[in-house]
């Protein structure tokens, strides 16, 4: 009785969910309304008619990483002491891994069709899932924050321009990202808070039910649009030295007291890790829209080109300035108001880097909080609830304090959260990878009561892993902590996976998810999951 019941219910959900081997597409036609705390429609798996997005909507995407952020982090550790060769060999080795992250994550999207908030419960739990969706959130928001303020820079950089007081700002232009607001704290203080209510208008009028296509074609105008402004910073800094290439190449900064090269270029190592692990960590709420496995995995290259672009003109940006102007500026907003250039130029450059700067925060530093807040639940707070609720936050986080100084930018601020995050990131990354074998049986991300139940809720081996990893890398009373903290990402990363991987396997397998009989590194056993992947429609 008992094999014919177990019979019945493997039919019944290979009717429920359907696998199409071509595209690597997995679709649910069940829903779950019963399980208000779990299900909601923005939060079911897009359909296939739903997924609408191609490699350009992508490249779009990564159009982002053509931003202030990850200049400014070149940028700050040239201030510190790197030179542009040395950062350059260091940035591209963290984005080849990073790339393999951001691969494997956006796999389950394109599959399954789900944001991260659902896809995390396979690794936390039910609902130990919104402890690492909040915490996700909570640095994006920080990010958003951040971002604002580089957008305030832009607006109050062209008023100075039609005012003619970019005399004045070069004169304090030492003071960095600060240097406007020094100027005009009034003015600065109201544009940032208009700037940051607009970047809640495209979160309303981009649906989920229509595959957000207002954030999709935002995209694909800021590939000419991130790319061509940057470029052209680049250049005009480069002009100023009188295409000196060998001679900025060659600068070198005496680092502060107490930092070494080696340190800086740990700290610049993790520095590029933690700028980009949040969005790789992201990636699934975008990607459960692509049209198949093969557009994700191709498109998302882009990442591993743009960085090295970006990151080089903010190597050699601020060494050019500092060549040019006699001061380290690592702010490519800062640098585009002071270039001796006409005032409709700056403008224009300014205007370009504003579109830019509002399409990366709302993708990375918006989209995702949303879909996480509104995950705490789904059937009460649909996405565009969640993204009024991370406005709120982010306006109480503040963390664009940590912008204005190039210690606090990349020790403070990325190497903190780097180290919380990246332990979040490693579970991810090698419960996907090598515990589900890229596999799971999607509708049990929906049930209170099962396969993803572990203990109330929660995956105990998650969250020790997780705890461990963060305190490794962050305590400050540890042996080497100052080695330690400046890799705090990859420390928390590698400290975390053997632990969780062990728990696995040795406790909460046997314990939890028996379906996972076998052994770590021979996959599932489950009959409805096979038959879910061997069945083609």
């Amino acid at each position: 009785m008992g094999k014919m019941a177990e019979t019945k219910e493997v039919e019944e959900v290979v009717e429920e969910v359907k696998y199409d081997p071509k595209t690597g597409i997995v679709e649910l036609h069940k829903k779950y309304p019963e399980h208000k705390l779990l299900w909601g429609e923005d939060f079911h798996p897009i359909s296939k008619s739903g997924r609408t997005w191609g490699y350009w909507s992508y490249v779009g995407n990564w159009s982002v990483i053509f931003d202030a952020a990850p200049f400014a982090v070149a940028g700050a550790a040239v201030t510190l002491g790197l030179t542009v060769g040395f950062g350059l060999a260091v940035s591209t080795i963290s984005i080849l891994l990073l790339y393999i992250l951001i691969v494997v994550q956006s796999h389950a999207a394109a599959r399954y069709g789900l944001a991260e908030p659902q896809l995390t419960r396979m690794r936390w739990g039910v609902y130990g899932a919104w402890i690492a969706s909040t915490i996700r959130g909570i640095i994006a928001l920080g990010w958003f924050g951040i971002q604002t303020y580089v957008f305030t820079e832009i607006t109050d950089g062209i008023y100075l321009i039609l005012t003619g007081r970019v005399e004045e700002l070069s004169k304090i232009a030492a003071a960095g990202p600060l240097a406007m607001y020094q100027l005009n704290p009034s003015l600065f203080i109201a544009t940032f808070i208009l700037i940051f209510i607009l970047q809640g208008v495209l979160m309303y009028v981009s649906k989920v039910a229509v595959s957000q296509r207002a954030v999709k074609y935002v995209f694909y105008a800021n590939i000419p649009i991130a790319i061509g402004s940057f470029t052209f910073l680049f250049l005009e800094l480069m002009a100023l030295t009188g295409w000196d290439w060998a001679g900025v190449w060659s600068i070198s900064i005496p680092p502060p007291d107490g930092l070494t090269t080696t340190i800086v270029a740990l700290i610049f190592m993790n520095a590029v890790l933690a700028d980009v692990i949040t969005i790789s960590m992201s990636m699934p709420d975008l990607v459960r829209f692509a049209k198949s496995q093969k557009v994700q995995i191709l498109s998302q290259l882009t990442v591993i080109v743009f960085y090295i672009v970006i990151n080089l003109y903010g190597l050699m940006g601020t060494a050019a300035a500092y060549k040019a102007f006699g001061k380290p500026i690592y702010d490519p907003i800062l640098l585009s108001t002071i270039i001796p250039a006409p005032a409709w130029m700056q403008i224009t450059l300014l205007l370009l880097l504003g579109y830019a700067t509002y399409t990366v925060n709302v993708q990375a530093n918006l989209i995702p909080p949303a879909y996480d807040l509104s995950n705490l639940y789904p059937g009460k707070l649909n996405f565009w609830k969640g993204a009024l609720i991370s406005l709120l936050i982010a306006a109480l986080l503040q963390a664009w304090a940590l912008y204005s100084n190039a210690i606090g930018f990349l020790v403070g601020w990325l190497g903190f959260y780097g180290g919380v995050l990246a332990p979040i990131v490693s579970v991810v990354f090698f419960d996907y990878l090598i515990i589900r074998r890229f596999k799971i049986d999607v509708r049990q991300l929906y049930l209170p009561n099962g396969e993803f139940r572990y203990w109330k809720g929660v995956n105990p081996a998650a969250v020790i892993a997780t705890i461990v990893g963060s305190f490794v890398a962050l305590f400050p009373y540890l042996p080497y902590h100052d080695i330690i903290s400046a890799m705090s990402t990859y420390v928390g990363f590698f400290v975390a996976a053997p632990i969780y991987l062990l728990l696995m396997k040795y406790w909460v397998i046997p314990k939890y998810q028996k379906t996972l009989k076998g052994g770590l590194l021979e996959g599932y056993t489950n009959e409805i999951i096979e038959k879910i992947f061997s069945k083609k429609e």
